[in-house]
């Protein structure tokens, strides 16, 4: 059996300016880059490890990359390769 690995997961205090402290903590995947919206999997809360838990819960990965495309896979995601098992041809 193979090990999986754990996903490197940053963290950083925004402390927005809005009067509830629901949102002041953000955690994204470390190697995770925007999509083609400028959007990419974030996770929020109150504390720093509750925007981890949202995360991992809300947007969780394997931490292993896709055997064809060897980008790191998320589960439920579609690779955007043709043939790619971890997704659809598209």
């Amino acid at each position: 059996m193979t090990e999986q690995k754990q996903p490197k997961i940053r963290t950083d205090n925004v402390y927005p300016p809005i009067p509830v402290r629901m949102f002041d903590w953000q955690a994204v995947y470390d190697d995770d880059e925007p999509d083609d919206d400028g959007r990419m999997a974030a996770g929020h809360g109150a504390t720093e490890a509750a925007a981890i838990r949202d995360l991992m819960d809300n947007h969780p990965r394997s931490g292993n990359p896709c055997s064809h495309c060897k980008k790191p896979f998320f589960f439920g995601d579609t690779c955007t390769m043709a043939g790619c098992p971890c997704g659809g041809d598209i």
